[in-house]
């Protein structure tokens, strides 16, 4: 049980990251009603229950000590539990027929394939519409790397990274990890208000544009 507690902290981390983004689409739904706001807020409880069952079971672990087995199996598990929390709005909204068409959806936006399930686009809620394109765009950074800009993981860190990352190269940008991580997101960060803004100004709507 001791050695599960290192992965355990760190599904709690991605669990936590990934309920925490789906309160822009809580918020958006909140002021612009439309049916979408309480599937969006019942997967963000969820998420939040899992953090914090996650955390407790991975209590007193240390990243600094996770093996590189310990690393690739917390990508595993990582990919398995956000493909289901990023599905769970389009069962609770039925705009999936079922948990597996759901999680599939889930899988679609964390690998962002395009892939879809949903026959009629135009009867989701626009929140859950939001929250899907947002799923494409945690899935396009890759939301496995937010822990590694947030914590120090030893040489563990760099197995975490390439586990994560897809494509024939995956040097580190950086001398640390860490850096190479939130540079990344900056990055990625900075694009996405500059593509935003450019799509405002081209006269799209700004729930278009983001």
């Amino acid at each position: 049980m001791k050695k599960l507690r290192p992965i355990f902290r760190f599904l709690a981390l991605v669990s936590t990251a990934i309920s925490t983004s789906i309160l822009l689409p809580v918020a958006w739904s909140l002021f612009a009603p439309d049916g979408g706001f309480r599937p969006l807020f019942y997967t963000f409880l969820c998420g939040a229950a899992a953090s914090v069952a996650l955390a407790w079971g991975g209590r007193s672990s240390v990243f600094a000590k996770m093996t590189t087995r310990e690393a690739i199996l917390s990508v595993v598990s990582s990919w398995i539990l956000g493909s289901f929390l990023i599905g769970l709005p389009y069962f609770f909204s039925g705009s999936a027929s079922g948990i597996l068409d759901a999680t599939f959806e889930g899988i679609s936006g964390f690998t962002t394939t395009g892939a879809s399930v949903l026959l009629d686009l135009r009867t989701v809620p626009r929140g859950i519409l939001l929250w899907r394109s947002f799923s494409r765009w945690i899935g396009g950074m890759g939301i496995i790397v937010l822990p590694l800009a947030l914590f120090p993981m030893s040489s563990s860190g760099m197995a975490v990274y390439k586990a994560e990352r897809s494509g024939p190269s995956q040097e580190r940008l950086t001398p640390r990890i860490q850096q190479t991580a939130v540079f990344l997101w900056k990055t990625y960060l900075s694009l996405t208000v500059l593509q935003t803004m450019l799509l405002l100004f081209g006269g799209l709507s700004f729930f278009d544009s983001m």
